[in-house]
């Protein structure tokens, strides 16, 4: 079975195959007419570091025919074994290039590739490119949270987005403004002195909308129920530049599954608040942090704290507040279309 893929310009390819005769000599026919190499290369859907290697070939050797390798022969992936490691990699991405040749193996083929035709099939021609692996929990694949999820999600499509807003907590320790990455000479480790050691912790409280903000508070030290039902009543009371309700009757606030937000206290408090101001608090589904929009923000205002080190150094309250009044309408309308809730 022959292998096609597709590259950036949309060109049709087989991986491992020099390119046919006819559209080597064309290429060159363009280059003669005084064509540029991409114009070449936009024109025949090729990439241009291909255009360059056979206009060069040509002015070289005066042939056409594809370069024959010399020295040792390097052992060669058919169609079959590069889809076989296309599946690995699709099924495990941390996949090993020597797990996946004794994976071959175990096949029984007889033509073993080595683990650099392997790694060099990974790169250059499955296209692949190696990145931090996102972990998904295992207990997220069970069939009552897969349940719980299509249920969340049935319920959110049919809200109004712009009367949605997601509720969530967040520990930010002094030492977040610490830098995790460096340049040193190479073979050398980076050390630096860390600018502060302290372990002093605050935690966020953060409510978070399609327009931005709505309402955060900054604790000293650890959360807790009541601390949690006193940030929602603030909430519920905050009023935008125009006097009307940040929250309206109606509108949902979104959390997610804490033990602290299903405590007895919590729940009964939720309830009250819930019929005081006509709103409607919903959890969402276990494993899913994606859905909560708060994550976004939070990540946000860890990167803007490492930006601006000696300034959390000294002011760290006033770091986390610089950075999250920096939370514009524009960032809170994509992570709402990151989650799903835009179109």
């Amino acid at each position: 079975m022959e292998l096609y893929r597709v590259n950036s310009l949309g060109g049709i390819f087989q991986p491992g195959r020099a390119i046919p005769l006819h559209v080597r000599n064309r290429i060159t026919d363009l280059f003669a007419e005084g064509r540029a190499y991409s114009e070449i290369s936009h024109e025949m859907k090729i990439n241009i570091s291909t255009v360059k290697r056979v206009i060069v070939q040509y002015a070289n050797t005066g042939s056409f025919s594809p370069n024959m390798s010399s020295g040792r022969k390097r052992s060669i992936c058919t169609n079959e074994i590069i889809q076989f490691i296309e599946y690995l990699k699709f099924c495990r991405p941390s996949m090993y290039a020597e797990e996946i040749r004794r994976e071959i193996i175990a096949l029984g083929v007889i033509n073993i590739p080595a683990v650099t035709t392997i790694n060099d099939v990974i790169r250059n021609q499955l296209g692949l490119s190696y990145k931090k692996i996102q972990t998904v929990p295992a207990e997220s694949q069970r069939d009552d949270i897969k349940q719980k999820t299509v249920e969340f999600i049935v319920i959110m499509s049919n809200m109004d987005p712009a009367r949605l807003h997601f509720f969530d907590e967040s520990s930010v320790v002094r030492t977040s403004g610490n830098r995790c990455y460096g340049h040193s000479v190479p073979g050398k480790p980076a050390y630096e002195i860390q600018r502060y050691a302290s372990n002093a912790t605050f935690t966020v409280n953060l409510l978070h909308g399609m327009f931005g903000v709505d309402h955060y508070n900054i604790l000293q030290g650890a959360s807790n129920q009541l601390e949690m039902i006193h940030f929602l009543d603030e909430c519920l009371q905050q009023r935008d530049i125009y006097d009307n309700p940040k929250i309206n009757r109606g509108d949902t606030i979104v959390m997610d599954n804490c033990g602290m937000h299903h405590g007895r206290l919590a729940t009964e408090m939720l309830n009250d608040l819930s019929h005081m101001y006509g709103i409607r608090f919903i959890y969402q589904p276990p494993y899913s942090p994606d859905f909560n929009t708060c994550e976004f923000c939070f990540r946000s205002l860890k990167c803007q704290l490492r930006k601006n080190f000696d300034f959390t150094e000294h002011y760290t309250e006033l770091a986390i507040s610089f950075a999250l009044d920096n939370i514009t309408p524009e960032f809170s309308h994509r992570v709402f279309r990151h989650c799903g809730y835009l179109l």
